[in-house]
């Protein structure tokens, strides 16, 4: 989980988090809840992020859980509206919060826990710190921080200035800079939340699609 998190957030220049026990810990007790609702600021004072998947239903051959909850999360991103940051392209369409929660930029842990229910299902809990999602302002200077500091477009998004992006090519294009999307389970659903803004204190290869740098001649 970690390891494909900071591979995903690499491509947004954001800096690869670390594994924290203590988020690990609170993740892994709500996981065990077997509830898609959201924990609430029950642990640590509240102050973490947190995302949430839920699977029913059999995974394809060789994907784990945590791979295919944080490929779901990520795969937003093709909903993600750059024009207007923390917003979707289509409303009607898949959630946004989980991918932007994955690459803010000021998150600097994480930890996951997930549990097989009684009833057949799984339960993937991520928890952040610190927490994204939120707009926090330095009093001092009246400057204000949001999306639009904390989630990056990839080089090949500023380098082809292409926020849609393109199928890659491996003749053309170089995968490395691709955008990876994966195809997700049936069956699933997905929620993110952050706690209130404070002071900050081998899994199955993904299929590469999306948009790249063109190879260098």
């Amino acid at each position: 989980m970690l390891k494909l998190t900071n591979k995903h957030r690499a491509l947004h220049g954001s800096r690869p988090l670390r594994w924290n026990a203590t988020l690990a810990a609170t993740a892994k007790l709500w996981s065990k809840q077997c509830t898609i609702e959201h924990s609430q600021g029950k642990y640590l004072d509240g102050q973490y992020g947190e995302n949430t998947y839920y699977r029913f239903g059999s995974l394809p051959s060789g994907l784990q859980d945590c791979t295919a909850a944080e490929t779901y999360w990520y795969n937003e991103v093709r909903n993600y509206n750059w024009l207007k940051p923390g917003e979707k392209i289509n409303p009607r369409l898949i959630m946004v919060l989980h991918f932007t929660q994955v690459v803010w930029a000021d998150t600097r842990s994480m930890g996951c826990g997930t549990t097989s229910c009684r009833d057949g299902s799984s339960y993937t809990i991520c928890h952040y710190y610190p927490q994204g999602n939120f707009k926090w302002c330095n009093w001092d200077t009246g400057k204000c921080y949001s999306y639009r500091e904390n989630v990056f477009r990839t080089a090949c998004q500023n380098m082809t200035r292409n926020d849609g992006c393109s199928k890659c090519s491996k003749k053309v294009y170089r995968p490395s800079h691709c955008m990876a999307y994966l195809p997700t389970p049936t069956k699933t659903q997905a929620s993110t939340a952050s706690a209130s803004p404070t002071a900050p204190a081998a899994t199955a290869a993904p299929k590469i699609e999306g948009c790249c740098l063109r190879r260098r001649r």
